[in-house]
């Protein structure tokens, strides 16, 4: 899940980084100011995307976390299941 998450994140900013590309070796002068405001667009955008999938990651690891103490309580004391 996890590494599905990083690599929809990947595949998500090399399109974007592409269209942006695309998109501003058409443009000169002036224009040029435009590219950063988009560069910067694009990155917050992903920084969103960042934090979600950190928050999942998260979610994943704490949950693995428990299960594995639950499992090792139960297997020290097989009595109380």
């Amino acid at each position: 899940f996890v590494n599905q998450c990083l690599q929809e994140l990947y595949n998500k900013k090399e399109y974007y980084r592409r269209e942006l590309n695309v998109k501003t070796t058409r443009l000169s002068g002036p224009n040029c100011n435009m590219k950063y405001t988009i560069e910067k667009f694009v990155q917050q955008g992903l920084q969103s995307l960042h934090i979600e999938i950190n928050e999942h990651i998260a979610t994943v690891q704490y949950r693995y976390t428990n299960i594995i103490f639950q499992q090792t309580y139960f297997a020290q004391n097989p009595n109380t299941n």
